[in-house]
């Protein structure tokens, strides 16, 4: 659903996959500002159909084993099998929603 969103260039929704900034001290306390911020930035730049190229090539990551029961790592790898981007999801236990941690 967050490629989808991104497909239709909804950068308010697809922000809303992610989790909110939980620092304090950060300006974006309690806000998706930076992903909305950094996801406008593709958009404007005409780098979102790339994003969505790699978004699309995500598999779960070869050491989820080591995650904790609340996280789950995918990645997208190179031709030469280096890890390109890591998609890291974390799982609210209060609200049983999954949301994406850092990408």
């Amino acid at each position: 659903m967050f490629i989808e969103a991104l497909k239709r260039e909804d950068i308010e929704l697809a922000s809303k996959y992610f989790m909110l900034e939980t620092d304090t001290q950060d300006p974006d306390y309690l806000t998706r500002g930076k992903i909305f911020s950094a996801l406008e930035n593709y958009k404007t730049q005409n780098k979102l159909g790339g994003l969505i190229s790699i978004l699309s090539t995500l598999k779960p990551s070869r050491s989820n084993q080591s995650l904790d029961d609340g996280d789950y790592e995918f990645v997208s790898y190179d031709k030469d099998e280096n890890v390109e981007i890591t998609l890291l999801m974390v799982l609210n236990k209060q609200s049983n929603i999954w949301k994406i941690a850092s990408l």
